[in-house]
């Protein structure tokens, strides 16, 4: 457990321009991506997909 915490730690850090938090949270969200919505487009359709459902009733 220590080294995976370790290779965290390399692994932020480098500059903030090194995209690699970026990557580690994109690839950790298609895990939990469960809600898809498709919409149609001049090119055909289009999945898009969410974290979390939309509140249909919702005010904002």
């Amino acid at each position: 457990m220590f080294r995976f915490f370790h290779v965290v730690l390399l692994l932020f850090s480098f500059p903030n321009n090194s995209c690699i938090p970026t990557l580690l949270y994109g690839l950790g969200s298609w895990f939990f991506a469960r809600v898809t919505e498709t919409v149609h487009t001049s090119h055909g359709p289009v999945t898009i997909y969410f974290l979390n459902k939309e509140d249909e009733g919702a005010m904002y």
